[in-house]
């Protein structure tokens, strides 16, 4: 997914500015149905949010008081936070959601000043639906931040930032629930499709943390009647998602697929009788899921020069000028790890940033 508005594609260079920026987060994610995100009334609660910053005077970050004033300070208490976001309290819950769709609303005449993205919900919210699902009102959190600089620098991801399962609170969990399946290690796995995502007027950047795979926005499912096969209509399987063109088919099957060893939504059976979805169809895509993990988004340590075509910032800033960032926390529902033995689990996020002077 390309942001609207172009990153600035001049070389940087200059000093970098680490451990700038600090968030810590314990997160927990709930289900109360079956297989994956796509088909189960799953959540995620916020335990701890605690951000704070270095000593350094040359980047600051803020938030908006009452008045409507920009406060700064080394540290932002929860109820800093909750000021800025009334969803926001201890043990806040977030609800399915996707990013998928970004193009009905990164448009060029989005308002990069009050604006925040919008994420997409699940498709048993959207009836007959195949295509763009509603848009979520809530079930994720957003944050106003501004970063002041009294240099004209360029803001990084920092390589310090981390996601951790918590394994002894996941194995107390698993113990607690004595569901089939579900372990203190499955739980561990819901690191996979935790997402966060900052929003600034240069770009908009997706980080997955714990980056497995290379998730796409759309498929065949198996969301609909109490079956093992994936969802078909007049004799077709249905692709869902964010997809361009039109899908081929190979022919069905005389027989039923061999069963997957772990069901889930993304995998299922293909019935018999029933045309598959051809995954090279000519001239059909599937969105991929633009998102980078830490390691390819953090500005590597010592880094006195930035490439434009390696290095990807989250936003540019000009001395003395505060910049919006929006900062993002969800679960990725396209992301196949969300699968009901993880769907429970529990997890630590900690983002440090790092600001690059221009020169």
């Amino acid at each position: 997914m390309s942001p609207r508005r172009k990153k600035r594609t001049a070389s940087t260079r200059g000093i970098l500015l680490a451990d700038a920026f600090l968030l810590l987060l314990s997160a927990s994610a709930f289900a109360t149905a079956t297989y994956a995100w796509w088909d189960m009334a799953s959540s995620v609660t916020v335990d701890q949010f605690l951000i704070s910053t270095s000593s350094s005077p040359r980047l600051l970050v803020g938030i908006k008081d009452e008045a409507g004033d920009i406060a700064y300070g080394d540290t932002l208490t929860d109820g800093a936070l909750g000021k800025s976001n009334e969803d926001f309290v201890s043990f806040a819950p977030l609800t399915e959601a996707s990013a998928m769709f970004s193009s009905s609303w990164l448009t060029p005449d989005f308002d990069f000043e009050s604006g925040f993205p919008s994420l997409y919900g699940p498709y048993w919210t959207a009836g007959s639906s195949t295509g763009e699902t509603p848009a979520l009102a809530e079930g994720y959190l957003s944050f106003e931040f501004y970063f002041l600089s009294d240099l004209d620098v360029d803001l990084y991801l920092d390589g310090s930032s981390s996601i951790a399962p918590l394994h002894e609170v996941n194995v107390l969990r698993a113990e607690e629930l004595a569901l089939p399946g579900i372990t203190g290690d499955s739980l561990d796995e819901v690191v996979k499709f935790a997402r966060v995502s900052f929003l600034s007027e240069d770009a908009y950047t997706i980080l997955a943390p714990a980056k497995h795979e290379r998730t796409r926005f759309g498929g065949i499912l198996n969301l609909r009647g109490n079956d093992p096969y994936y969802d078909h209509k007049d004799g077709k399987e249905v692709v869902y998602g964010e997809t361009r063109g039109t899908p081929s088919y190979l022919p069905p099957l005389e027989d039923d697929s061999e069963p997957p060893s772990v069901p889930s939504a993304f995998s299922a059976i293909h019935k018999a009788g029933i045309e598959r979805f051809d995954e090279d169809s000519p001239g059909f895509d599937i969105v991929t899921e633009p998102s980078y993990s830490i390691e390819e988004l953090a500005l590597p340590p010592d880094t006195g020069q930035a490439d434009p075509l390696i290095h990807h910032s989250l936003a540019s800033l000009e001395a003395g000028i505060p910049k919006r960032v929006v900062v993002s926390i969800y679960a990725e529902g396209w992301d196949t790890a969300f699968v009901e033995s993880a769907s429970y689990g529990a997890f630590t996020l900690t983002l440090s940033f790092s600001a690059l002077q221009r020169a």
